[in-house]
């Protein structure tokens, strides 16, 4: 009954009983967000990306207004393009990408001033070569974080990108 539910929550986001669906899955089973995380991360650290995906997304769709599960699910959209550009299949990257895009435009939308979406966005954006937008997610990071350890890597990333910025310059 319970995985029939987080199908019916993780593939039907409109249905009209995924709150009552939710509260049931939570009472029946209180720990299985813990359950899901857990698997999920493992799942990926194994490489199963679409076992990985699965589980983040259900767990998604169980706590839909938490950021983690979504974090996670973006950076396995993430690993998982990254296997396809390693493997030439830049038609499946590309989908990939899009809806890891997809999902950070959603959370930024959702927790607007929630740090580690900032820190997530600002690394996709490097990594997608965007270097403005990257940027602008990692100084609201800065602006939004407690963590001085990350706030020093973010630090050292941000100047970076403007002696690179001053480098091309100088270059033209």
């Amino acid at each position: 009954i319970i995985a029939a539910m987080l199908k019916v929550i993780t593939y039907d986001r409109d249905n009209s009983h995924a709150s009552y669906y939710r509260n049931f899955i939570l009472a029946a089973k209180p720990d299985i967000a813990a359950e899901l995380s857990v698997t999920g991360v493992e799942q990926a650290n194994q490489k199963n990306y679409d076992i990985a995906e699965e589980i983040l997304a259900a767990l998604r769709a169980l706590q839909p207004t938490e950021p983690d599960p979504a974090l996670n699910l973006a950076l396995v959209y993430e690993e998982h393009a990254k296997v396809y550009e390693k493997g030439n299949r830049l038609d499946l990257m590309e989908t990939y990408l899009d809806q890891t895009h997809a999902l950070y435009s959603d959370l930024l939308k959702q927790f607007p001033k929630h740090p580690r979406v900032h820190f997530n966005c600002g690394h996709f954006f490097l990594h997608m070569k965007n270097y403005v937008r990257a940027r602008d997610h990692l100084e609201q990071y800065l602006e939004l974080s407690d963590d001085t350890k990350k706030k020093e890597m973010v630090v050292t990333i941000l100047d970076e990108l403007t002696r690179q910025s001053e480098s091309d310059e100088w270059f033209r």
